[in-house]
């Protein structure tokens, strides 16, 4: 009932123009949305739900009368200099469903996307630790688990999905040695099995893709960036550009910080290996700041999980954001 209350009330505001109102003050200061996706799927999976390839494709379809799509490099390298009505496209992560569901839509409508992938998954096949979470626990037969001396039901679909909630915030607010040691007695004590209907990339695969759409680096393991120690920090930055430059032979220059988790030590030495990187949130790029240097480091996505094409029309468009500015 929530979700149809949403979807008729930003169809009237759609079709009473307040969007397009939005979208041309927008334009009028440089500002274009950077759109992140993740997986597209027709997996029902409650604990994080991927886009449907019938609604991916909507969105495309939707956006590609309103925008002319460009790439990331067209922006910073200056190939684009007109900015009226303009929006990109990334993904993050690097889950197989892209290749089979995502690539398709993307190479119907010829768009340029760029592809943040995480390293380690990609070569080891391992789904990132998020997902690995959310899986033990969606498929466990045990009806709870103990972490750091608090019980956590496991009984029903409900329970589960707070309990998934609530140990991802623990998990994600640990130092990254005990996040990876608390997620293994996790996995350990829910008798953790690799899944077989979710995984990720080959490096074959993205090779093949490389020549349409632009690989970039998300990190090695996907871990939270402000909990690393500098070694690790530079570990996760360095290996995981190496790697990819390998595997695909072509240069690295963008990073997305996994999780959109950065502070000022992150980008201090994700300056050292690249050229510009991505946070989320819901805020628009702003073209007029690309030369500065700072703000080159944080970039804005803005992370789609809206349920229609109208709502999210108008988060694209600030509208979420004005929203909260003045509430």
């Amino acid at each position: 009932m929530k979700d149809l209350i949403r979807k008729i009330l930003f169809f009237i505001l759609y079709y009473l123009g307040i969007g397009f109102v939005l979208k041309k003050n927008n334009t009028k200061n440089k500002l274009i949305p950077v759109l992140l996706f993740h997986r597209v799927s027709n997996d029902n999976d409650k604990y994080w739900e991927p886009i449907k390839p019938e609604y991916f494709e909507k969105i495309i379809k939707f956006l590609s009368k309103k925008y002319s799509f460009i790439s990331i490099s067209d922006l910073l390298e200056k190939k684009v200099t007109d900015f009226n009505n303009k929006c990109i496209i990334t993904f993050d992560d690097g889950y197989k469903d892209f290749i089979l569901e995502a690539f398709p839509i993307i190479k119907k409508y010829k768009i340029p996307i760029t592809f943040f992938i995480t390293s380690k998954s990609i070569t080891e096949n391992k789904i990132i630790w998020t997902s690995e979470l959310n899986y033990v626990i969606k498929n466990t037969d045990k009806i709870s688990i103990i972490i750091e001396g608090k019980e956590y039901s496991l009984r029903t679909e409900n329970d589960k999905l707070q309990t998934a909630k609530d140990l991802l915030f623990i998990l994600k607010n640990k130092p990254n040695h005990i996040r990876i040691e608390l997620l293994n007695k996790i996995k350990s004590e829910l008798n953790y099995i690799m899944p077989k209907d979710i995984s990720m990339l080959t490096w074959e695969d993205i090779k093949q893709m490389s020549n349409v759409i632009d690989i970039q680096s998300h990190s090695v393991s996907h871990p939270m960036m402000t909990n690393l120690k500098k070694q690790e920090l530079e570990y996760e930055l360095k290996v995981s550009k190496n790697e990819t430059e390998k595997n695909i032979n072509k240069k690295i220059s963008y990073f997305s910080y996994p999780i959109g988790d950065y502070n000022k030590s992150v980008i201090d030495e994700t300056k050292k290996y690249y050229k510009c990187a991505f946070v989320v949130g819901d805020k628009m790029l702003d073209a007029k700041k690309i030369s500065d240097l700072d703000y080159l480091y944080k970039l804005p996505r803005i992370n789609i999980t809206d349920k229609n094409i109208y709502e999210l029309f108008f988060r694209i468009n600030g509208f979420h954001l004005l929203l909260k500015k003045i509430m």
